[in-house]
């Protein structure tokens, strides 16, 4: 097999220091610097000059090439991967094993050591050849075979592949939900590519309680964004061609203006709120508590203390101030609500329903 991308190329030696000179003393890298000169001089590494390479270890000593450690096992790293960089198709050469052994001749490496890396490269190629096969989400009759060949020429145990398969589907789902989550919402369709991605590979899924929590946020609120508008039982008396589509326990807030402002949650009013608003100056203070009914004409509030009639003819914007949606009146005091949940799916259907047209009926203020 050629190898397309030299590894061993021309290192200049380093100069030794006065003291080093002084007391005849070697630059312990220029063992592994002079070794890879060597090797780089020849057309492959079995075709190096062995007793040039026999002559350093005597002149440098054993101890002088094995504390180059760590810059011999990284060239025996990058010369064995460009060497399995396309065994998925082909065979491994007897002139890349007379490659490898030469090399670990060179640096003497141990056996124990040649193994070790022998596995740590082998489970990065067939990983990355695995995530370029689960790219498209799925896995071919001929990337399997090509795979299986793989995982038997990089001597790959059972347990090894399963691993590497496990956390490939793991990075893959990941991807694909942090994709789906990018704009805060999740449709229909991106949720039904990750169901799909596990029922092929057969994987039983499920999130974590936080990322559930943040998954059904987000299909929330591509649901009152874009979702359709479908009308629901509700136990309020509608309007002639009033549908009701959200039903939802929130609480009513306003801010007030104050002097002194009390933090006491006993007294319903706090200013722990007032840095969520755009108005400061003031406390904000609960009002009431109830169901909000979004419907195709109006918001209708009904609390413990009476109910509230909003028609969208008089809201001019609403936004989210955590864990407020706001609502912009066209004239008088803009109420805060706090739902129990979903504030932002929320808002989002609210800010739908005021710019649908609705102008089937028109309700009195």
């Amino acid at each position: 097999m050629n190898v397309q991308q030299p590894v061993f190329t021309f290192k200049p030696l380093l100069k030794r220091s006065l003291f080093e000179k002084l007391f005849g003393l070697k630059k312990t890298e220029n063992a592994f610097r002079e070794i890879n000169n060597v090797i780089a001089a020849a057309p492959r590494p079995s075709l190096s000059d062995i007793e040039k390479i026999n002559e350093l270890h005597m002149r440098y000593g054993a101890n002088a090439v094995i504390q180059c450690r760590s810059h011999a096992l990284a060239q025996y790293r990058s010369y064995l991967k460009s060497c399995f960089r396309s065994l998925a198709h082909t065979e491994i050469s007897q002139q890349d094993l007379d490659d490898l052994q030469t090399i670990q001749h060179a640096y003497l490496i141990s056996d124990e050591e040649i193994y070790e890396q022998n596995l740590q490269v082998g489970k990065s190629i067939y990983q990355w050849a695995l995530k370029n096969a689960l790219s498209d989400g799925v896995i071919t009759d001929m990337e399997k075979a090509q795979l299986t060949h793989l995982g038997h020429q990089l001597n790959l145990d059972d347990d090894v592949i399963h691993q590497i398969y496990a956390k490939e589907l793991q990075c893959l789902l990941t991807a694909k939900l942090e994709a789906a989550l990018k704009d805060g919402e999740m449709s229909p369709e991106e949720e039904g590519e990750i169901e799909t991605i596990c029922r092929r590979f057969n994987i039983n899924h499920s999130y974590e309680i936080e990322t559930q929590a943040i998954v059904d946020a987000a299909k929330d609120l591509w649901q009152a964004k874009h979702g359709r508008l479908t009308p629901i039982e509700a136990d309020i008396a509608l309007k002639p061609r009033e549908e009701c589509y959200h039903a939802q326990q929130v609480e009513w807030w306003e801010l007030s203006q104050s002097r002194s402002r009390m933090h006491t949650r006993d007294s319903k009013t706090t200013s722990v709120f007032v840095d969520c608003c755009p108005i400061v100056g003031g406390t904000m203070k609960q009002i009431d508590a109830g169901t909000l009914y979004v419907t195709n004409m109006r918001l209708l509030f009904v609390g413990l203390n009476g109910t509230k009639t909003l028609p969208y003819t008089r809201l001019i914007n609403v936004s989210v101030h955590e864990p407020f949606v706001r609502l912009d009146k066209d004239s008088g005091r803009s109420p805060y609500l706090a739902p129990s949940k979903n504030v932002n799916s929320l808002s989002a259907l609210i800010n739908r329903m005021i710019a649908k047209p609705h102008r089937n009926s028109s309700l009195p203020e």
